[in-house]
């Protein structure tokens, strides 16, 4: 048995495997002699109908590249090149080429009398544009003085697989940039979050050294009861900024929030009406609408809840 070569790029290692399968093929070829490749094909019909029918491309091609024989599967991928398949294998498999492939298996056997394999693109048979990825393995028919008369080039057509590792390479790279936008934006929003943080910090700091020390002065010349409601107020305002929790006031008008504030004190109708200058039907009249769009049910103390909520 001659010495089985397979020539691979190391990209294409992951269907080296493929090499094993070519065993079979080429043991059925080994003891068998011809003085050209006509007489091959003329004295060995029961092996070319074999061959003729089996799920993958054939071809003999003599030592010159021309092309005697293709089975079936080569017909259907190759013929529709020329309307006479039995040309030079480069004018058939590459369109209005000239001269053999730098990479051609037929010349490393007819060099080396040896088996050997490459990866190669072949043109398009149809108006796709897509070139077919195949995987030829040669080996040669010896006459009786050992020299080459003919060359058996067996194709797996790997386009699709081509595709796939092309498609998952695509893949593997959209997620690398995915997981590097994806960083890129956990370190944005962990800079906003530091942001907020400041800003909180900041009027938090504002508010006890500049705006409670006016309210203390203001104090002095407003009643105690004007100056809490102020004070509420202003602690209102800032507490969605300064506070993680939501601020229910936000949904008061400025004298429902006044109203809200005093009832929290566990001020009466009455009181409130004395404290703001207003009928205590007016109170009422925000009680009822402050109960409304907190969603405070009837029966429940409106003190309460808005002592744990605002």
């Amino acid at each position: 048995m001659r010495r089985f070569s397979l020539k691979v790029n190391e990209e294409d290692e992951r269907i080296k495997e493929l090499g094993k399968s070519f065993f079979l093929y080429e043991k059925a070829f080994e003891e068998i002699s011809a003085e050209d490749a006509e007489s091959f094909i003329a004295n060995n019909s029961s092996l070319i109908t074999i061959i003729d029918n089996v799920p993958n491309g054939v071809s003999i091609v003599t030592p010159d590249y021309k092309v005697v024989y293709i089975n079936k599967k080569m017909r259907s991928w190759f013929a529709a090149n020329g309307r006479n398949y039995k040309i030079r294998c480069y004018r058939l498999y590459h369109k209005g080429q000239k001269s053999q492939c730098k990479e051609c298996p037929a010349r490393v056997c007819m060099e080396t009398k040896e088996s050997a394999s490459v990866f190669h693109y072949c043109d398009p048979l149809d108006d796709s544009g897509e070139p077919m990825y195949v995987h030829i393995h040669a080996f040669p028919i010896l006459n009786k003085k050992k020299a080459p008369v003919a060359f058996v080039e067996y194709v797996y057509n790997l386009t699709e697989q081509r595709q796939l590792a092309e498609t998952m390479s695509a893949l593997k790279s959209q997620l690398v940039l995915m997981e590097k936008e994806n960083a890129l934006l956990r370190e944005k929003l962990e800079e906003e979050r530091q942001n907020m943080a400041n800003l909180e910090r900041t009027i938090s700091d504002n508010l006890n050294n500049y705006v409670k020390p006016a309210l203390d002065y203001l104090g002095t010349r407003v009643s105690r009861s004007e100056q809490k409601i102020f004070t509420s107020l202003i602690e209102e305002s800032v507490f969605p900024i300064t506070s993680s929790r939501e601020a229910r006031g936000l949904e008061l008008s400025a004298r429902e929030l006044q109203i809200a504030l005093l009832i929290k004190e566990g001020q009466s109708s009455k009181q409130i009406a004395d404290t703001l200058h207003v009928t205590k039907k007016a109170v009422d009249y925000n009680r009822a609408n402050i109960r409304k769009k907190l969603n405070i049910h009837p029966k429940a103390n409106m003190q309460t809840y808005l002592r744990a909520y605002l």
